[in-house]
């Protein structure tokens, strides 16, 4: 498979070939995708991972050749500088190769050695963890980073720590799980929300416990949730109406 990988810690993936255009979402560092066209200084791109698709200027990216994993590993140090790349929590690594204490991660052109103390694989201990790191994280539109990330972004990233792959957007993520009754909520279930009553998805977020949902809104916070939806309490109102509740293996 003639795979490519980004080269820098993180780009932004456009709508069109422009940087005027609106981002929608990012790629990640050694991230691997696969090249469908080229246009001029701008490459369309597919993820392997996610099959998500956008623009991406072309220098950007350069040529695998680490393997793909089955899984990643995730960078669990806060910050770290590693052949002028730097890498912070939570950035998954698809693409590398074991050695001796460390991971290889190498492109046609260059590789970068992280020591194995950096990385983790997925477990329920790092999605706890990426939990209270995410809180407080900036709300960005296609973002995927503890740099700025969005509603399903962050819920795409905790839910990949556990090893469990979601698609990208909302609206895509709510055909995954299984509806459950509002009585029936718990810890880790998925919750899906509206701008207004009874429209089309537009909000994710995921439960902490019965009455608290994270999701990311202005920042990575913590709300209360009803069955009517997502209520903040310095406001006094709701920010979001409830759709439905699922639970995803």
């Amino acid at each position: 498979m003639n795979l490519w990988g980004l080269r820098t810690t993180m780009e932004p993936l456009r709508k069109e070939p422009s940087h005027k255009a609106e981002m929608i979402s990012q790629l990640l560092f050694s991230e691997p995708v696969k090249v469908l066209e080229k246009k001029k200084d701008w490459c369309f791109i597919q993820s392997v991972i996610d099959h998500y698709q956008g623009w991406i200027v072309r220098t950007r990216l350069s040529r695998l050749l680490s393997p793909l994993q089955p899984k990643p590993c995730f960078i669990v140090d806060p910050y770290v500088k590693l052949n002028t790349v730097p890498l912070w929590f939570g950035i998954p690594l698809w693409c590398y190769e074991r050695e001796k204490n460390s991971l290889k991660v190498r492109f046609e052109t260059f590789e970068v050695i992280i020591p194995e103390n950096f990385v983790a694989p997925p477990s329920a201990s790092l999605y706890e963890k990426a939990i209270k790191h995410f809180l407080g994280v900036p709300y960005l539109w296609g973002g995927r980073s503890c740099m700025g990330i969005d509603c399903s972004g962050l819920v795409q990233l905790l839910f990949l720590m556990k090893n469990i792959r979601l698609p990208r957007d909302t609206f895509q993520q709510i055909h995954y799980g299984k509806w459950i009754a509002f009585q029936k909520r718990r810890r880790g279930h998925i919750a899906f929300f509206s701008e207004v009553p009874y429209k089309s998805v537009s909000h994710v977020g995921i439960l902490l416990d019965k009455d608290t949902i994270l999701h990311a809104h202005g920042w990575v916070r913590a709300d209360f949730i009803t069955p009517k939806g997502i209520f903040l309490k310095e406001e006094g109102q709701l920010s979001h109406y409830l759709l439905g509740i699922k639970k995803v293996v």
